[in-house]
C-alpha cells in the first residue's frame, strides 16, 4: 500500500488483552492512520481513539468517526 487506510478497525477477543491493540494502536497512528476503533462486542462499546490521545466512546448510539466523517448506527451492529 502506498497509503494507510484512513481507519483501523479492531475487535477485542475473548483471550486477547487490550495491551496489544494498544500497542496495535500506535504503529497504526505512526503510519498516518487517522482513527482506530476499538470494538468491544461484550459491553456493546466503540471507543475511537485519536492520534492526539483523545477518545470518544460510543454506546447504543450512532458513532461518527470525527478523524474521518464516518457513521455507524451500533444498534445495527450489536
Amino acid at each position: 500500500m502506498t497509503e494507510p487506510p484512513p481507519t483501523a478497525v479492531e475487535i477485542l477477543s475473548p483471550r486477547q488483552g487490550t495491551e496489544d491493540i494498544m500497542k496495535k494502536f500506535e504503529a497504526y497512528f505512526a503510519a498516518g492512520v487517522k482513527s482506530c476503533w476499538f470494538v468491544q462486542p461484550f459491553t456493546d462499546t466503540v471507543p475511537v481513539f485519536m492520534p492526539d490521545g483523545k477518545i470518544r466512546v460510543f454506546h447504543e448510539q450512532a458513532l461518527t468517526d470525527p478523524a474521518t466523517g464516518i457513521s455507524l448506527d451500533l444498534n445495527e451492529v450489536f
